[in-house]
């Protein structure tokens, strides 16, 4: 799961931010702070601390590398590139 953990941009939507915090990974996007949670494959569930919506979706997308080279919001327009 470390490998997720990182700094990504969207030239609109701004930074976000994947670390890993007590062997858990945490999402932070603005003042928006979430937990995320392994659903399936490259796809982990977000779980936002100071919200009253349902958990939202993340996904990772590879480079040909297997890098981890973008983060992804699929109901939403944000594709957030790695800060290399």
């Amino acid at each position: 799961m470390e490998r997720y953990a990182g700094s990504y941009a969207d030239s609109l939507f701004g930074a976000a931010t994947v670390r890993q915090e007590g062997g858990k990974l945490t999402l932070y996007r603005g003042t928006q702070l979430g937990d995320l949670v392994h659903w399936h494959h490259d796809v982990l569930q977000v779980h936002w601390r100071q919200s009253l919506e349902d958990p939202g979706y993340v996904s990772f997308v590879m480079d040909p590398d297997g890098n981890i080279d973008e983060l992804r919001f699929p109901y939403g327009p944000q594709r957030y590139r790695r800060v290399k």
